[in-house]
């Protein structure tokens, strides 16, 4: 099985919404486009910068870009290592865009190539394109280069329906001037066009590029010290742009072959993997909706069938939304459900490449080869529905002439018992009517020992009532005298602070009487020691007043026992 590298293709489609981004924001159909292809090394970055208005000095050797200025050029190099990935932009006038598309051969990997195929499709399908090689070319020989130049074509235009009436030529570098001799440009490019010539008369399958490459050649010297300003002036400039703008537009439409070949074998390898596995757990579905569920299954099954059914091939979002459906029914992994989300991004970025893409294609196989599995679970499940049915009617019937049989038995021996009735009734009657008296007094019997266990549990009934009554008199009197005794308790206790209170008045009545006869007894022994002469009735008068203030003092004393008594 081929391998794929999930993540790197998921990084082409992010690639791509990026580069489509930008490609939106400068091209459109009404715009001629010029699209400079080369390989790296080629000075291809250089022409673009140029043409785009860059101005360039000549320092150690080198050409450089000047420093400063607005304008956004391509990074230039002139190793072997390509600096370009996303095409530079530049609008030349209201009518043209110059486009500096990376080299098909200079990245590395099938995925980058797809990328990059991916953004050359989209480009030359959006507007008219102008297709210019920029070929670096010190002399007038292409012996060796005439191949590379085809294959540089051919890896641009993988299509077959692609037509060329003209492609740009711009060969860099050039140096090969015949010596003592005025530079001329039309000389050096009627020696090339004879070159291209001899190669499409010895290549015929390749002549339709040889002879297109021929129509519009634009030589650029080999640029030093000395001729920096008049190589890079800019009615050079001017002149090279209105050369450029003479070529004819390509005639491509893609097929779409390198997208087939990676992005195609990813889908169906997933989509296969995907809906085989489906298929496989709706299998076990109907297996196990054979002993249970089975209407339950056969109506999920229909509903599957009228979803493929009704879902277009055309809507992008309904084949995904059904797709991810189907995979959430599926045992997965943490990994797995990141891994699919993925996919899900790659399926819906491509999905606009369908008709070209054989996962497409595949995934509407696998869609009527799934339809053509749940057809057949579902012609299984109603035949084994059918089958039990038929199998429940065939017992339904063996059971009702089982009950007719019956019926016809029981009527047989109903009146087989009635014409032994018949005959015998006479001679039973009399047994019949012992047997009758003999029932009759079982049953009497019966009712008697019955009446007699009903009476029984009366009484006990009863008895338990009476128990119960007696229980809840007992309660409600026990209850009865905890109240009582409650209120006596609280009448004894308001009664005791009655009599404390009693007892506290008298203690107060008696003190203030006391203090009362002790002040009045001090006023009278003053008053007679100021007197020259005690009043006759002296020692009776301090006897009352003693005696009167020991009585107090007693009842006092008394009433303070008490109160500590009560207390």
């Amino acid at each position: 099985m081929q391998q794929f590298s999930l993540n790197q293709l998921y990084q082409v489609v992010l690639d791509q919404e990026t580069a489509l981004k930008k490609i939106n924001e400068n091209v459109n159909k009404k715009l001629n486009t010029i699209l400079l292809i080369g390989d790296t090394g080629s000075g291809k970055s250089f022409i673009f910068n140029w043409i785009s208005g860059a101005q360039f000095e000549y320092e150690d050797f080198e050409l450089k870009l000047k420093s400063g200025g607005e304008q956004k050029f391509s990074a230039q190099s002139n190793s072997m290592q390509s600096v370009t990935y996303i095409p530079n932009f530049n609008k030349m006038d209201d009518d043209y865009v110059m486009i500096d598309f990376p080299g098909f051969k200079d990245t590395k990997g099938k995925y980058s190539q797809l990328s990059i195929k991916l953004m050359f499709d989209e480009i030359v399908t959006k507007t008219n394109v102008k297709i210019v090689v920029v070929l670096p070319q010190n002399s007038t020989k292409l012996e060796e280069r005439g191949a590379h130049i085809s294959e540089l074509i051919k890896s641009a235009f993988t299509s077959q329906n692609t037509k060329f009436d003209s492609i740009g030529l711009i060969i860099n570098q050039f140096q090969d001037y015949p010596e003592n001799q005025p530079k001329d440009e039309q000389v050096i490019i009627k020696k090339i066009q004879e070159q291209l010539q001899k190669k499409a008369e010895k290549d015929k399958d390749q002549a339709n590029i040889y002879m297109a490459l021929s129509k519009q050649i634009i030589v650029i010297d080999d640029i030093d010290e000395e001729n920096i300003n008049s190589v890079l002036s800019d009615s050079s400039r001017d002149s090279v742009i209105a050369r450029l703008k003479t070529i004819q537009a390509i005639s491509y439409k893609p097929d779409y072959q390198d997208e087939n070949q990676v992005v195609g074998s990813y889908i169906t390898q997933e989509i296969k993997k995907s809906i085989q596995s489906y298929s496989k757990m709706l299998q076990k579905k109907k297996e196990d909706a054979k002993s249970n569920g089975l209407q339950q299954c056969l109506d999920s099954l229909k509903s599957e069938i009228k979803q493929i059914d009704e879902m277009s091939k055309d809507d992008c979002n309904a084949q995904t939304e059904w797709l991810k459906k189907l995979i959430s029914q599926l045992e997965q992994s943490k990994d797995k459900k990141e891994s699919q989300e993925k996919f899900f991004s790659i399926f819906q970025y491509f999905f606009k490449y369908k008709e070209f893409i054989s996962g497409y294609q595949c995934f509407e196989e696998q869609k009527k080869h799934l339809k053509k599995n749940i057809k057949q679970f579902i012609i299984e499940l109603e035949e084994e529905q059918k089958r039990k049915k038929e199998k429940q009617q065939e017992e339904e019937k063996r059971l009702a002439e089982i009950q007719s049989k019956n019926e016809r038995e029981e009527e047989k021996l109903q009146r087989r018992i009635e014409q032994q009735n018949s005959q015998f009734e006479k001679n039973l009657m009399s047994q019949q009517l012992k047997e009758k008296d003999s029932i009759l007094k079982l049953k009497d019997e019966e009712i008697k020992k019955a009446n007699k266990e009903i009476d029984l549990k009366v009484k006990e009934n009863e008895r338990i009532q009476q128990l119960q009554s007696l229980e809840f008199q007992s309660i409600q009197a026990e209850k009865q005298k905890i109240t009582d005794a409650k209120q006596q308790l609280e009448k004894e206790e308001k009664q005791k602070e009655e009599k404390k209170n009693n007892l506290r008045a008298q203690l107060f009545n008696a003190e203030t009487k006391k203090n009362k006869k002790t002040k009045e007894m001090e006023d009278y022994l003053n008053k007679c020691k100021n007197d020259w002469f005690k009043p006759k009735d002296y020692e009776i008068v301090i006897k009352e007043y003693q005696d009167e203030i020991q009585k107090q003092e007693d009842l006092i004393e008394s009433t303070k026992s008490k109160l500590i008594y009560e207390s």
